[in-house]
């Protein structure tokens, strides 16, 4: 039986597809970056944020569960974690400045959540491609 999970394809034992949860957050970045004047402190920038924290702690859950249903290696495993923890605690940090009501611009915040997660969904990809190549065959 565990054989058949890792000769599943990426995102068939997950709730939606891999692509789905990566369109979506790339599609809730984009919104965010649609309104670069609004303060963190805005009632749209924190409507649109929440969305985007929801849709990347989505897309974690279900990369993690990649992670464990596939033999990667166990430092690869801890870094994405760790990347993980690091958007994490950058979407607490943004909630603290908003609930302080912080003058800071949402194009400040979206260019640094943007370069992290661009970061790490390139990281991701390159990681996996390599190690469910042998995997798949």
């Amino acid at each position: 039986m565990r054989t058949q999970e890792h000769q599943m394809p990426i995102g068939a034992k997950g709730h939606f597809p891999f692509d789905e949860h990566c369109s979506e957050l790339i599609r809730l970045l984009k919104l965010l970056d649609l309104s670069p004047l609004h303060t963190i402190a805005s009632q749209t920038f924190i409507e649109r944020f929440r969305l985007l924290v929801n849709a990347a702690d989505a897309f974690f859950l279900h990369e993690e569960e990649l992670l464990g249903l596939h033999s990667i290696p166990g430092a690869v495993k801890q870094r994405h974690l760790a990347s993980h923890r690091r958007i994490r605690d950058l979407f607490y940090s943004v909630h603290i400045d908003a609930i302080k009501g912080r003058n800071q611009t949402a194009i400040e915040i979206y260019e640094r959540i943007g370069t992290e997660i661009e970061r790490h969904l390139s990281e991701f990809s390159a990681d996996f491609k390599e190690y469910l190549r042998p995997v798949r065959h």
